[in-house]
């Protein structure tokens, strides 16, 4: 998980050197424990073959970061980092599946 969680950084930061604000350090460690959690709980709806679940998951996200979304810039890094998260996991299960 934590090197999912430095490669979604590094992604940001590559491309967020002119376009986005600087994040604060709390944000970004709030941000990076939201992403583990949400990397564990999808692995976990994955590995159970729960599909629909995960919906839920990321419209419970979503509805938590609600107002922020007015915000272009935000919600542009939050869709970045959600998909980026996403398919992290995604693939990550897919190969583990594959191994056992």
């Amino acid at each position: 998980l934590d090197p999912a969680s430095v490669f979604i950084r590094k992604l940001f930061i590559s491309i967020s050197l002119k376009t986005y604000p600087k994040i604060y350090s709390e944000e970004l460690k709030a941000g990076n424990i939201i992403g583990k959690l949400e990397r564990i709980i999808i692995a976990i709806l994955l590995l159970n073959n729960q599909f629909g679940v995960i919906g839920f998951v990321l419209t419970a996200k979503s509805i938590a970061r609600f107002k922020q979304m007015e915000n272009r810039d935000f919600a542009e890094k939050y869709l970045i980092g959600t998909l980026t998260s996403f398919l992290i996991v995604l693939t990550t299960v897919l190969i583990l599946k594959g191994l056992l």
